[in-house]
């Protein structure tokens, strides 16, 4: 049998297909939980900015609507009053904004640093 009729994979280049194939995969599974409650977070602050009559209510009044939200989502990342920023932009409208940070441990000391950024405008 020559080489040039020899096709396929040896059993090294298997294993290390699988190797690399678990190690994404294991990575994945670390890093979807955290961008998965961002997600929330992210649809929580659109559902409170875009509710009606939401430009002209007090920043008290939307962070305790944001703080509904999120108990109703069960996020645990952040806390409203602390993490979330309410300035206003022009007469009747307001920005609200959120930047944070999750750190997720991964083997050892070898971590991930996640950051989100979010803001949207209250009419």
């Amino acid at each position: 049998m020559s080489i040039r009729q020899q096709q396929g994979m040896t059993m090294w280049s298997i294993v290390s297909l699988v190797l690399i194939a678990i190690f994404f995969l294991l990575l994945a599974f670390k890093l979807l939980p955290a961008y998965m409650e961002d997600l929330k977070i992210g649809s929580a602050i659109k559902r409170v900015a875009k509710q009606p009559g939401a430009g002209s209510r007090s920043p008290a009044q939307l962070f305790e609507r944001l703080e509904k939200m999120l108990d109703i989502e069960y996020v645990s990342s952040i806390n409203a009053r602390k993490d979330i920023e309410i300035r206003p932009r022009g007469a009747n409208a307001k920005v609200i904004s959120l930047e944070y940070e999750v750190v997720i441990p991964l083997a050892g000391n070898i971590s991930a640093l996640l950051v989100f950024d979010h803001e949207h405008e209250v009419r």
